[in-house]
């Protein structure tokens, strides 16, 4: 469904960027059920820090989900199989995050746990704890904070409501086909309208809570991108087939040069 190919030079900056991005970017969150997956945590440098020192913030944010699709993508175009791995467990780390919270759906931002080795990751109650303590100030036990800020295991600190998950859901969907994806977007769907709608696809003020209030507005990515994405997961893949488009960064389809 995506075509191939690439030139040298291109396949050179794709290579160092993600040679970087597995390095520096890509952490794997301690979960509860030593899930294989990641998130694109937060680095930041002078630019003369060097690489072996460079720490990765453990914090994930719902707009880069998108980062799932942009690594499926450029792994589809220069035919890296195990980069498409890397982008199917980016996009699983963003699906954890919305089904782990109460109303199935991702905050703005989760600090999490990292694991210490990706392909050795196994829970670890203390470490949690210690988190959640490094992330909250108060004399409050752990277990009260957990219970006061509505955190999920493996989740230290929650900040905002909002999930964008669908972009990447869509673009792996339509790389490989799997129909278990369609049925995750459309539960994601379902859970998206039961809480926001009234009259217009609001915002939420708490998903830490199972019936979390809304906000006054509606956010004008909802209509131009995250509908669009939801229609076209489930639409014939010859409907702006990425064979022949690309998605600009507002979710505007434009054709690919011959």
């Amino acid at each position: 469904m995506l075509l191939g190919g690439g030139s040298q030079q291109y396949r050179r900056m794709y290579e160092y960027a993600m040679t970087a991005m597995r390095r520096n970017i890509f952490y794997r969150p301690m979960t509860t059920e030593n899930l294989d997956i990641l998130f694109a945590g937060k680095v930041d440098t002078d630019g003369k820090t060097p690489v072996e020192d460079l720490v990765t913030e453990p914090r994930a944010k719902h707009l880069e989900c998108f980062a799932g699709g942009m690594v499926a993508t450029g792994a589809k175009i220069f035919g890296n199989d195990a980069d498409l791995e890397i982008g199917g467990q980016l996009i699983e780390g963003c699906l954890w995050a919305n089904e782990v919270m109460p109303p199935d759906i991702m905050p703005e931002i989760i600090h999490t746990v990292p694991c210490e080795n990706k392909s050795n990751c196994t829970w670890q109650d203390k470490k949690w704890y210690d988190a959640v303590n490094a992330s909250h100030n108060g004399s409050e036990t752990v277990e009260e904070k957990i219970k006061m800020h509505g955190l999920a295991a493996g989740i230290a600190k929650v900040d905002g409501a909002r999930s964008e998950a669908i972009q990447s859901l869509f673009i792996l969907y339509r790389m490989t086909g799997d129909p278990k994806l369609r049925d995750r977007a459309w539960n994601m769907f379902n859970t998206i309208t039961k809480h926001t709608t009234d009259i217009a696809h609001v915002d939420l003020n708490d998903v830490t809570i199972l019936s979390p209030s809304k906000a006054d507005r509606m956010e004008p990515f909802w209509m131009a991108e995250t509908l669009k994405y939801f229609y076209l997961i489930f639409e014939d893949p010859s409907i702006v087939s990425l064979d022949d488009y690309v998605f600009n960064p507002a979710a505007h389809p434009m054709r690919r040069p011959d």
